[in-house]
């Protein structure tokens, strides 16, 4: 079941977070403050706990939402949660009044990228060093 998370998750979301994103993953603060953000939503995977979550990032000046993370347990892999978490994304922030929807990958995650393109995302434009010195980015955009 996909579900808004709330402060109670804060654990299991870290959890993930470590486990699939140990060199750049955030912080227990800054995931604190996603979950409980007005301008952001996050949205978990709750089956027998949390398999994976999604979070988006709105702000007033824009008709996009920014999709900030989507992470998925690697046990749960392949079974479709991935995709429900980015139809629910894609719903929430239609939701929410937004048009567009961007993210951004590292240029070299084709895994990522080819899961992005599967769902309506396109490559727009290439950040150099976005992530560190020599590891560049790509922001991917799609319509609502």
């Amino acid at each position: 079941m996909i579900r808004p998370a709330d402060l109670r998750d804060l654990g299991e979301i870290q959890r993930l977070e470590d486990e699939n994103f140990p060199e750049d993953g955030f912080s227990r603060r800054r995931m604190r403050y996603l979950v409980t953000s007005s301008s952001s939503l996050t949205l978990v995977w709750d089956g027998n706990g949390i398999k994976g979550y999604v979070m988006l990032l709105f702000r007033k000046d824009t008709d996009a939402a920014r999709m900030y993370s989507i992470c998925v347990d690697r046990a749960a892999r392949n079974r479709g949660l991935g995709s429900a978490l980015m139809r629910a994304a894609g719903e929430a922030a239609r939701n929410k009044g937004c048009r567009r929807m961007t993210l951004e990958v590292r240029e070299g995650n084709a895994e990522a990228i080819e899961f992005y393109a599967f769902h309506g995302f396109k490559g727009r434009r290439r950040l150099r060093d976005y992530y560190a010195p020599g590891v560049d980015g790509l922001r991917m955009e799609k319509r609502l």
